[in-house]
């Protein structure tokens, strides 16, 4: 076997010395050379297009950050303006309410509550409403007509409408403040930077 290979070897020597050997020889080095070029240049700009790709993706992730710090200081600021009309406008509803209620001997005078009896129908019907259930599953243990006096003064019933309404409304516009900001918040959070 290693006659064989001493044969081969000296073959291959013998061929790589003629001139068509060493043609072949410096044809596959320029071929090696030119592949091995190829592969740098191809691997530098592989490399080069990936630090371009994370320096735009950084960029992006920069300005969507920024964006996103400005629209969380506009979500805040509507935050702070509705809350602070809302609670103005609570003060005001409930000053107006308590200003009702005090009102209500100048509307409903002593005399009228002595002259004029609450129907028991009517409590009934308020107290229903107020429940939110039919009239005629309230209990009344004494079973009185709806036309009997109630007991309940007029000035009662209308301090307590006055009351129970002035509760409505600071419901509905705690509501409608509520719909304002989330309108606004939307508004905010959609429009483009």
């Amino acid at each position: 076997m290693g006659a064989l290979f001493a044969a081969a070897a000296s073959s291959a020597w013998t061929f790589a010395k003629s001139p068509f050997g060493r043609g072949l020889i410096a044809t596959l080095v320029a071929v090696l050379a030119v592949l091995a070029l190829l592969f740098a240049v191809h691997h530098h700009g592989f490399e080069a297009g990936v630090a371009h790709e994370k320096a735009a993706q950084a960029a992006r992730v920069a300005k969507e950050r920024k964006a996103v710090v400005k629209r969380e200081a506009a979500a805040d600021r509507i935050t702070q303006d509705v809350g602070t009309k809302a609670e103005t406008r609570q003060a005001q509803i409930r000053w107006r309410t308590q200003t009702l209620i005090r009102e209500v001997p100048v509307y409903v005078t002593p005399e009228t509550d002595r002259r004029f009896a609450v129907p028991v129908g009517l409590v009934r019907l308020h107290d229903a409403a107020a429940l939110g259930v039919d009239p005629a599953t309230l209990p009344d243990p004494a079973g009185r007509p709806d036309d009997a006096a109630s007991g309940v003064a007029p000035s009662t019933l209308g301090a307590t409408l006055a009351g129970n309404y002035g509760t409505c409304l600071a419901e509905l516009d705690r509501f409608r403040m509520l719909q304002s900001w989330i309108e606004q918040q939307q508004a905010a959070w959609a429009r483009p930077d």
